[in-house]
């Protein structure tokens, strides 16, 4: 069977994520290492947006068995009913998911200590601010600034993963 076609007769799951996230970052990482910039901001920015989906998912009470595709709409619907404007960026967007991770924690009075708080918010948007989706698209422009705040801000969302 193709490639793709195996990939596309397995919905994604929580779980996949995972394994998916730690493989995009050290293969970042390594294209990093090689000065691929451009290339490996692209695959730390993809493990940090489903490190981010995961811990909203997890702590909307997914398991690491569900599947993550349902999972994307109720979380607009969700943002817009409580009156958050924020663009999804076809679900890729960091902001939107830190957003949602934080109304979500709001809602259910279980906030993230403050520090803690404080620095998913400055490292998240540090990382949108070197990371798009759309970069695919375009030629590589990366500064080595640039990879070195995407690897350093996607290695803080790793480490503290497990808890936001």
């Amino acid at each position: 069977m193709p490639l793709r076609s195996q990939l596309e007769s397995q919905p994604e799951t929580l779980s996949d994520f995972d394994l998916a996230a730690e493989q995009k970052f050290w293969e970042g990482t390594e294209l990093g290492v090689q000065g691929h910039r451009g290339s490996a901001i692209y695959l730390l920015g993809y493990a940090a947006e489903m490190w981010l989906k995961r811990a909203c998912f997890r702590f909307d009470g997914a398991s690491l068995l569900d599947r993550v595709q349902p999972r994307l709409v109720p979380a607009r619907i969700w943002l817009a009913r409580r009156g958050v404007a924020i663009n999804h960026e076809s679900y890729h967007s960091l902001t939107f998911w830190m957003t949602y991770l934080r109304e979500r924690r709001a809602a259910a009075r279980k906030k993230l200590a403050n520090a803690l708080d404080g620095e998913l918010v400055h490292r998240v948007r540090r990382l949108y601010a070197v990371w798009w989706v759309e970069m695919r698209y375009r030629p590589d422009q990366a500064s080595l600034h640039d990879l070195h705040r995407a690897y350093d801000e996607t290695s803080w969302l790793r480490r503290h993963a497990a808890v936001l």
